[in-house]
């Protein structure tokens, strides 16, 4: 999976996440969403295609879905969970969101063979293959008027875990830092050679992998930190 593929996965869910807090928020938002509420518009303008079971509210003022999914219909990534916890909050400045998405698994409709462990793109890949069930993937949106900020943004799951924060911009450039932890056994499929020269130690066995995506989405940058040493990619192509 290239670099662009894997944030526009990142850009389904942070665009979902705002869409479907933006047509049904307010004190009549199951009946918006249950009875009339149509999301169409929306998902022509981002080619994306929504799909929930069920939709409540938990107070206070949280959104909760039931076998929610959301597909790019550009590219047929996205994601799939049994439930969706969505918490907005205003204050005299600022909007911000929340969301906990539990039970996750990405989805795409070409299905790739597992991916490698042999070089550094195919490292930054790994959480974003469709194998993995996550627990959770959890964040906070902040939206102002250059950027949506996007705060601890986590995927957690028993072999693998990731944690971002970054911006994109509306210009649609993105500049994020990135965490990826690896298992000790999965860090054991990673040549030792690399696992010794790109892995930081951490507790229980866990390695971890220190990651900067920066630039255009379908052309990003990637910096790769170590103790040993920083490496710059320039203009990995997405497709």
């Amino acid at each position: 999976m290239r670099p662009g593929k894997i944030l526009s996965i990142l850009f389904v869910i942070l665009i979902a996440a705002i869409a479907i807090v933006f047509f049904n928020s307010g004190r009549i938002a199951v009946y918006l969403i249950e009875k009339r509420c149509d999301l169409g518009k929306f998902q022509k303008a981002y080619d994306i295609t929504i799909n929930y079971k069920k939709c409540s509210i938990d107070l206070p003022g949280v959104l909760v879905f039931k076998d929610l999914s959301v597909i790019s219909r550009k590219n047929g990534f996205g994601f799939i969970c049994k439930r969706a916890d969505i918490r907005p909050s205003y204050d005299s400045k600022k909007f911000a969101l929340s969301f906990d998405l539990q039970d996750v698994n990405f989805a795409r409709e070409s299905k790739e063979r597992e991916g490698g462990y042999d070089t550094i793109i195919a490292l930054v890949a790994t959480p974003f293959d469709e194998r993995w069930k996550y627990s959770h993937i959890r964040g906070r949106i902040e939206p102002d008027a250059q950027l949506v900020g996007i705060k601890n943004f986590e995927l957690l799951s028993d072999d693998i875990r990731l944690v971002l924060n970054g911006n994109l911009f509306y210009t649609g450039t993105i500049e994020s830092d990135i965490v990826i932890y690896f298992s000790s056994a999965l860090a054991a499929k990673v040549p030792p050679e690399l696992a010794d020269t790109l892995f930081a130690g951490e507790k229980d066995g866990w390695r971890s992998l220190s990651v900067r995506i920066a630039g255009d989405p379908n052309k990003p940058s990637i910096q790769v930190s170590s103790k040993l040493f920083r490496l710059s990619i320039k203009s990995v192509s997405g497709t």
